[in-house]
């Protein structure tokens, strides 16, 4: 009787050995998601580029970003979710934590009473959708109709009945205008130089606005040569 109860004893403390093992493990692993996300949070912070946390609600989340960088000279970033898709996450808090100890625990309600000044003071500073691609601004119908206006078919491609895409990629300097095109993916010499040439006579675009300042980008777009 003592050896089936010291062995109905031994089996009980294997199973809890066993869940405790799967429980450690799982808090383990979220630790060190955990600490993954702290470490990556104070790295950013320290340069003073970071995502807004999903910890608080922002009226006007492109004005907030141009307060924080008027009011404490950082530039945070705002996405609709965060970094890992949860809200209130590990990263999340470890920013809130480190913007109130820094700047106070009332940083967040004074750059966000800035950015409504901001928005009343420049109600069209920032378009409907904060982060957008560059947008072509046509002097015709599009910037297709635009471009084959500047751009020559070279006649060796056409006596070859050379045809196909161009994937030029545009960049754009602060003020929208083409600064400099590169072949992506090309389909022969002749045609890929012209592409270029043609994209860098392109007019303005419209740029994003990030912390009040108009910023460069990067654009890809493809050029049809067709003989049709």
């Amino acid at each position: 009787m003592k050896f089936l109860a010291a062995l109905l004893l031994l089996v009980a403390l294997v199973l809890n050995c066993g869940t405790s093992s799967v429980d450690a493990l799982q808090i383990n692993s979220e630790d060190s998601i955990c600490n993954v996300e702290r470490n990556a949070a104070r790295k950013g912070f320290e340069k003073g580029d970071f995502y807004l946390p999903d910890t608080r609600d922002y009226r006007n989340p492109s004005y907030v970003e141009e307060a924080f960088y008027v009011l404490y000279n950082v530039k945070p970033k705002y996405f609709w979710t965060d970094v890992v898709g949860n809200p209130a996450s590990c990263y999340d808090l470890m920013i809130d934590s480190l913007v109130t100890k820094k700047f106070g625990k009332d940083a967040f309600d004074r750059a966000q009473a800035y950015a409504d000044h901001l928005q009343s003071t420049y109600p069209n500073r920032y378009g409907s959708d904060c982060f957008y691609s560059p947008s072509y601004i046509p002097n015709g119908d599009s910037l297709t109709a635009d471009l084959w206006k500047v751009i020559h078919y070279p006649e060796a491609a056409k006596r070859d009945s050379i045809t196909g895409v161009v994937y030029v990629r545009l960049e754009i300097d602060s003020t929208g205008s083409v600064s400099k095109a590169t072949v992506v993916k090309g389909v022969r010499h002749d045609l890929d130089s012209a592409a270029v040439a043609g994209a860098l006579k392109l007019g303005k675009f419209h740029v994003e606005r990030r912390w009040g300042i108009k910023q460069a980008a990067e654009l890809n777009i493809p050029i049809r040569f067709s003989l049709k």
